[in-house]
Formats: C-alpha cells, sequence, structure tokens
C-alpha cells in the first residue's frame, strides 16, 4: 500500500507560536512549523512553516503549504526501492510496500 498525505501534518496541540511538537525539539524563534522526531533531538532557530518529521529511515524538512507534494517524494523512494517508513503523532508508522501499480 502506498502512503499519500491525507490527514493535515499538523495534528496535535499548537503551542503560542502554532508549532505542533510531538516530538523530541527545542524550537527558537520558529512558528507555524511542526516536528516529529523518532530518532533524535531536532533544534530550529529562525524558521517558520516548516514540517519536519525525522524517522528511523528517513528525514524531510518541507513546506508546510506544500505537504500534499510529499507523495511525490514517497512515489520516487518506491521506484528506486528504498525502504521509506510515515510515522505521524496520531498513526503508528507503516513501511509502504512497493507493488506494481
Amino acid at each position: 500500500m502506498m502512503w499519500a498525505p491525507g490527514p493535515p501534518w499538523e495534528i496535535g496541540e499548537k503551542d503560542a507560536t502554532e508549532n505542533v511538537v510531538p516530538g523530541d525539539a527545542i524550537l527558537t524563534d520558529t512558528a507555524r512549523t511542526m516536528v516529529h522526531s523518532e530518532r533524535s533531538l531536532v533544534a530550529t532557530v529562525g524558521v517558520q512553516d516548516l514540517i519536519i518529521v525525522d524517522t528511523p529511515d528517513a528525514l524531510l524538512v518541507a513546506d508546510r503549504h506544500r505537504s500534499r507534494e510529499v507523495g511525490s517524494i514517497v512515489a520516487a523512494a518506491a521506484r528506486r526501492e528504498l525502504p521509506c517508513w510515515v510515522s505521524l503523532p496520531s498513526t503508528p508508522a507503516r513501511q509502504i510496500q512497493h507493488a506494481a501499480d
């Protein structure tokens, strides 16, 4: 099964500057950014409107206004036969199955 962004990335409670941080992060002068880390501490300085997802297999950094384009990254990984995990705070990690369309 191929993963494609369905629910918004901004899942969770927002802080005073509209950041959503379900992972381990330190944010300085950061706004409207979602950080989810399963690996290590993520630190940001002076950024806004980003999606940062750090999993054991991959790191994604994207403009949150272009989150629907993440599916093209998943498709490129499938074409290269790379494992790609998707893990969001409200859902368990799911590995993309590389199957012929």
